[in-house]
């Protein structure tokens, strides 16, 4: 980390402490990343004839009111390595990497611009601990880092969500995590025999809020 993120952790720290998030595009701008001129130059018609309807690609990343309420719930449990499937532009990976200095990041999106971006903005800031790969979560060709945490913020569509779990199943045998979801994958997710939902601090407000489980495959 160099001295400008050094710089920009610590105000991030005092806005997460404080709780009170200004807009998504002043908090981009205080982490220096530019989502909208990456967005605007994917070509989101040819993205949709390579990968299908069936994958999100259009959306990117999550606002940040979710990404601080993420960390506040992971806070009791503090993991050494978090994995994003379906980092967008970072967002999480960089909100993580300068609140958990200490914690190493991950990052597999499918979308090469956005890795791309990524990769110029870890390496703007100094970032040692954060790292983002191209890939689809759902094709085994793509090899997924060996984590204690992974997170699926509402990166999936009904259709590939369930190859997505399957892979994660796999994954969990030899190497198991703790899975944190939030929105409309929670209830199918729930379901699933070889997750055990666990509970940290407050429960969840509803079906869509953050839920944690133990996948040991």
């Amino acid at each position: 980390m160099n001295k400008k993120a050094k710089k920009i952790a610590k105000t991030l720290r005092k806005i997460h402490r404080k709780g009170k998030l200004p807009e998504d595009d002043v908090m981009d701008a205080l982490l220096g990343i530019q989502i909208e001129k990456v967005e605007d130059k994917i070509p989101l018609p040819e993205l949709v004839r390579q990968y299908g309807v069936k994958h999100r690609i259009y959306q990117g990343d999550n606002p940040y009111f979710y990404i601080h309420r993420l960390f506040e719930k992971l806070e009791p449990y503090r993991p050494e390595k978090i994995l994003d499937l379906g980092s967008g532009c970072g967002r999480v990976l960089f909100y993580g990497a300068l609140l958990w200095e200490e914690v190493d990041f991950y990052g597999v999106e499918m979308i090469p611009q956005r890795v791309k971006a990524t990769n110029k903005w870890i390496k703007k800031l100094g970032l040692d601990s954060v790292q983002c790969f191209q890939g689809d979560a759902t094709k085994k060709k793509d090899a997924l880092p060996v984590v204690d945490c992974i997170c699926i913020m509402n990166s999936f569509f009904p259709y590939v969500l369930p190859k997505a779990l399957k892979r994660l199943k796999k994954h969990a045998k030899k190497n198991p995590f703790l899975l944190v979801t939030v929105s409309t994958g929670n209830l199918f997710i729930a379901e699933q025999d070889w997750l055990e939902e666990v509970y940290f601090g407050a429960p969840a407000k509803d079906e869509f809020d953050f839920r944690f489980f133990w996948a040991c495959g």
